[in-house]
């Protein structure tokens, strides 16, 4: 006879994993309530673009108001090449929206509702009601500044590659492959994937998750899987491999910048880390342990919280996260404080040096904000 101890564990483990269930599978009715309710209320405006072979879906969440950086974000993409269809999940005040339209094909103001990937979504199924797709198309939000430097050829280098599926960094770190991804502030999407049924038949039937973490894990990761099992090719700009071998051949105050940043990004390596470290204050040799570290942990796949002397100076990254995250402010102090708003276009420096006025992390209080190591913020313990 079985234990009643044993009847109970497996009770409660049931019951836990049915309620991890149910927010996933609410994804799917909440898709169909989105269809019906709110997409009606879409309010859809014409610009002066023209939508031709080449369109870029931006999503934009600019509540307070519209960016400079976020003018020159459209006007970079139809100087490539590619007319923006706007999707924005907030109101867009009247007098920003009459400036958007000298900037746009077509500005889409929606509910908010399935985060960026609603968002992306809206776009696609806007495109398809309009008629055939395009040969191109480019999918990206406003995360990030981009681009990054005025002679940034991302647009050119993704147009050239012959991938079904295009974006900027490939993240690798899960052991199951269809759960490695291409990270979504940035997707290039072929003509052979678009003008197949298999395009369309995704994002109509994709769930529509008001989570964050839901997004991404049935959203972001989901994607690049999907298309690839359905026989689309994928590739990225770069993937960890070049981010590790970049790592490796930076001077040794590089890497122990490089290091202090993905210490405090990923605090499962901190413990790994932390052996080399013990190794440079104890006067001993340490380089060599630093790169096999860097070889085989993890810190290749955080990318965008990398030390500036990776992602910028090494790398030449086309884009940089605009989040209030700890990791990404403390990183735009080091960018700030060590001198690397000279390698970002003149137009965006501003903006950067300004973003965080009279904000500190809600982890931090204004009292424990120190400058550390390297440059770095942290709390005063």
């Amino acid at each position: 006879m079985i234990p009643a101890w044993k009847v109970k564990r497996e009770i409660l483990r049931f019951g836990k994993q049915f309620k991890a269930v149910v927010p996933i599978l609410k994804g799917w009715p909440d898709r169909v309530r989105y269809d019906v309710q709110m997409r009606p209320q879409v309010i859809r405006t014409e610009g002066k673009l023209v939508l031709g072979d080449h369109v870029a879906i931006v999503l934009m969440y600019q509540p307070s108001g519209l960016l400079p950086s976020f003018l020159r974000h459209l006007d970079h993409l139809r100087d490539k090449g590619f007319n923006p269809l706007i999707v924005s999940n907030a109101p867009i005040a009247p007098s920003d929206l009459e400036r958007l339209k000298d900037h746009a094909a077509l500005i889409v103001q929606r509910p908010n509702f399935g985060y960026d990937f609603g968002g992306y979504r809206e776009g696609v199924m806007t495109l398809a009601d309009r008629g055939p797709m395009p040969s191109t198309l480019i999918i990206m939000n406003d995360s990030n500044w981009f681009p990054l430097r005025d002679n940034c050829t991302l647009i050119e280098t993704a147009m050239a590659d012959p991938a079904d599926l295009y974006g900027i960094f490939y993240n690798t770190k899960h052991i199951k492959v269809n759960h490695r991804h291409v990270q979504s502030y940035f997707y290039r999407f072929g003509e052979r994937v678009l003008h197949s049924p298999n395009f369309l038949t995704y994002w109509r039937r994709m769930p529509l998750y008001n989570d964050k973490f839901l997004v991404v894990r049935r959203g972001e990761v989901r994607l690049s899987g999907w298309f690839a099992e359905r026989g689309f090719t994928i590739n990225t700009l770069l993937k960890p491999e070049a981010i590790r071998d970049a790592a490796i051949q930076m001077s040794d105050d590089e890497v122990r910048r490089v290091i202090d940043m993905s210490m405090k990004s990923d605090l499962r390596e901190a413990h790994i880390f932390a052996g080399v470290i013990a190794r440079i204050e104890a006067g001993q040799p340490w380089r060599e342990e630093a790169d096999r570290v860097l070889q085989n942990s993890r810190f290749a796949y955080y990318l965008m919280n990398a030390h500036p002397a990776l992602f910028l100076g090494r790398l030449n990254m086309p884009v940089m996260k605009k989040s209030r995250e700890l990791v990404f402010w403390n990183q735009r102090r080091v960018v700030i404080e060590e001198g690397w708003l000279s390698q970002i276009s003149p137009m965006l420096r501003d903006e950067v040096l300004h973003w965080d006025d009279d904000f500190v992390p809600p982890e931090l209080s204004a009292q424990e904000v120190v400058k550390g190591q390297h440059g770095v913020i942290s709390s005063r313990t």
